[in-house]
């Protein structure tokens, strides 16, 4: 992995002062981004909203600081979790459709307020927050372990219902919810069975066997709640299911959800866990890939299925942040003092002087983009763009710094691998930009010239007779390339025959 670095990113500031705004004094505690907006929560209560034109505008959310902040998905909902008093938290809604930043004197409309802690618990603070897409689902976990689940319509203020889903033994870090519906036939029709998920179906892939999975909760069908369950065990008519991954500091589950939202298995997918803010739930509609959960450890960033463990990437670094962006994972790491420790403490102060933003292409697996940005607190992947938002915290109080690390564009990236002579990741990332066969043709080519200008790395003929033929079948016949257009008249070499012969074969 260290050896494949390439530079994709480039490195900017982000001038927003020139609206007038004194953003860069506002004390941050939390950061969201969606549907066009960058949304701050700070240490006085405030939720500050600023737009692509570098507009703010600000609103009173709670009367003590704000903690979390999510801005709900495909929806003009922001939620934020704070308190108006000591030790009662509370879970507010907010409808900001209507709302203008231009305005000095109107806020947006709080639709609803929940109390963060269940009634009948001793749950502690709230340390992560999960938004559904449904709108209808709320994930909360506290610093006792406590993993809560809120049921109810997010745009009114009416009766929810509370779950608790799981309980660890230290604090919850991470927290990501997502539901499918499996269509199953019956067995004489020999269809595989298809999952859809949010709109697109897919077919399931092979799963390993887990790490450990506990006694199914709801032994009986009958406990699911629905005779949708019922009938699509039997192989017929959909089944829905709901999924949550749950991290804490030692430990990371998968909790699969009845028709009712209530636990019906769990499974312990690692025996270690994460930091705050180092997992997140990734999926690739375009290529239809499924849901993964990842985890950033400090040997390496993981992959999971809901039902076990899946690939993972070399990446150490003590990591205070895990972050997707198109096909890439950024990962924010700060310099560890002292030798590696194995507990998920933190050795240093975060934000930290010497952070370092890491830019990980997974599905190619190479380092996009490595930069030293000091005082790295998050980074604003939904802001039509990548940005990595900068606190500088001192005596005299707190300097916010943006950054907007620019992807270049799909020509630069294939210049600088052809500069490198690697020609099998510029047609991977050629065909991830969507080129066309004329333009993968003529990488293929420029393949075939540089492997016909290095004879002599080839120790013997059949060496090279075999690479050119690899190399040229990938167009030859093809509607861009007459067979045999792509190898050089070589009279030691003769490869042209037996590219027609393969192709003629369909070998």
């Amino acid at each position: 992995m260290q050896s494949r670095r390439f530079p994709f990113f480039e490195l900017a500031p982000v001038n927003f002062d020139k609206a007038g705004n004194s953003f860069a004094d506002v004390p941050v505690t939390c950061v969201t981004a969606g549907c066009g907006y960058l949304w701050i929560g700070d240490e006085d209560g405030f939720m500050h909203c600023m737009n692509s034109s570098f507009c703010i505008s600000s609103f009173r959310a709670h009367l003590l600081p704000v903690r979390h902040c999510v801005q709900a998905k495909n929806a003009d909902l922001l939620v934020t979790v704070g308190a108006d008093e000591p030790y009662d938290e509370k879970l507010c809604v907010w409808n900001t459709r209507k709302w203008s930043l231009t305005s000095k004197t109107s806020h947006p409309v709080c639709c609803r307020t929940v109390k963060a802690a269940p009634p009948d618990k001793q749950a502690g603070e709230v340390t992560c927050v999960e938004v559904a897409e449904n709108l209808e689902t709320v994930l909360l976990g506290h610093s006792t372990g406590l993993v809560q689940l809120i049921m109810g319509d997010l745009s009114s203020d009416r009766h929810c219902r509370r779950l608790i889903l799981h309980e660890f033994s230290s604090p919850v870090t991470g927290l990501s919810f997502f539901s499918t519906r499996k269509t199953k036939q019956k067995a004489t029709g020999g269809q595989p069975l298809a999952e859809e998920i949010n709109g697109s179906s897919r077919s399931r892939i092979a799963r390993r066997k887990p790490l450990n999975s506990s006694t199914n909760l709801a032994a009986d069908s009958s406990l699911s709640g629905s005779n949708d369950d019922v009938n699509a065990a039997a192989g017929f008519g959909p089944l829905y299911q709901a999924i949550v991954f749950a991290s804490s500091e030692d430990t990371l589950e998968s909790i699969l959800l009845g028709k009712k939202c209530e636990p019906v298995r769990k499974t312990t997918l690692d025996k270690f866990g994460c930091r705050p803010n180092c997992s997140r739930l990734i999926f690739d509609v375009e290529n239809s890939v499924p849901h993964m959960f990842i985890m950033a450890h400090k040997d390496a960033v993981y992959f999971y299925e809901s039902e076990a463990r899946g690939p993972c990437y070399a990446l150490e670094g003590d990591k205070r942040g895990l972050y997707a962006y198109k096909s890439y994972l950024i990962a924010i790491k700060v310099n560890s003092l002292g030798p590696k420790a194995s507990s998920p403490a933190p050795a240093i102060a975060f934000p930290n002087a010497h952070s370092r933003v890491t830019i990980l292409e997974y599905k190619n697996k190479f380092i996009a983009g490595e930069f030293a940005i000091p005082w790295v607190h998050s980074i604003i992947t939904d802001w039509g763009g990548l940005f990595a938002l900068c606190i500088e915290r001192g005596p005299s109080g707190s300097a916010v710094r943006i950054f907007e690390l620019i992807e270049k564009d799909a020509q630069s990236k294939l210049d600088s691998l052809f500069a490198k002579k690697n020609f099998n990741l510029a047609l991977a990332v050629a065909r991830s930009e969507n080129f066309g066969g004329e333009e993968l043709a003529h990488i293929h080519r420029r393949c075939a010239d540089h492997l016909f200008r290095r004879m002599t790395v080839f120790r013997t003929r059949s060496q090279k007779k075999e690479a050119l033929i690899v190399t040229a079948t990938e167009t030859v016949g093809t509607q861009h390339f007459l067979p045999g257009s792509v190898v050089y008249p070589d009279v030691s070499v003769k490869v042209t025959k037996d590219i027609r012969h393969i192709r003629q074969k369909g070998v």
